[in-house]
């Protein structure tokens, strides 16, 4: 009823997919719950990719390993899962429905990663301000710690993010990417994600290349 849009697909044992107009608001829905969602790539990892909304109002994980380019727009089809709290998509159907710009990352302080979660979602504790996981995001600030070994730092802007393992900073995952030295500013482009510390959600940063590490 109402903005709700439901299809039938009938390879995959009839399910019933629910879209909806009001932007992420199947992304509220419990685990495997069937959804389709269509968006732009705005990230990709290998086994999973990131799309997210054109005006920013949501972005999720796509646990895939279907090509997916950065740019391209998409549909998908599945059901909802979690990890580590994240919402994701595990795909029955993707279809590629056009290409375009890469999107434009969204820069935030640290302690905003993440923001607060809407009813129905995950939250970090302490979180706050508009909910964010899942899109592209940019944070600049000085990095305060760093362990090429385990492919992170920790990057403090002084706007109070922290965590169980450390405080201030906020974790950045580079995914094998370089790893920028101690003392120096920089700026991270990534998704803003989450991570569990100590057994306790915290706000991250999960940059996609070396290029969305900058020094200045």
């Amino acid at each position: 009823p109402g903005d709700t849009v439901w299809a039938i697909n009938c390879f995959d044992d009839a399910a019933v997919y629910e879209a909806s107009l009001r932007g992420g608001e199947p992304l509220r829905r419990p685990d495997n719950w069937p959804v389709e969602m269509e968006g732009t790539v705005s990230a990709t990892f290998g086994s999973f990719y990131y799309i997210q909304d054109a005006g920013r109002a949501w972005g999720v994980r796509v646990n895939s390993a279907a090509p997916a380019q950065i740019g391209s727009s998409v549909r998908v089809r599945g059901r909802l899962g979690s990890s580590t709290g994240e919402r994701l998509i595990a795909p029955v159907v993707t279809e590629v429905t056009g290409a375009g710009e890469p999107p434009v990352p969204l820069a935030i302080k640290s302690a905003a990663v993440g923001g607060e979660a809407p009813a129905g979602l995950a939250g970090i504790p302490g979180a706050s301000g508009i909910y964010n996981s899942g899109l592209l995001v940019r944070i600049t600030g000085r990095v305060v710690w760093a362990n090429p070994a385990m492919s992170l730092f920790y990057l403090d802007d002084g706007s109070g993010a922290g965590d169980a393992f450390r405080t201030p900073g906020i974790r950045v995952l580079c995914n094998g990417a370089w790893i920028p030295p101690e003392g120096s500013f920089a700026s991270v482009t990534g998704i803003s994600t989450r991570a569990s510390v100590s057994g306790i959600p915290a706000r991250a940063v999960r940059v996609r290349s070396a290029e969305d590490i900058v020094i200045h």
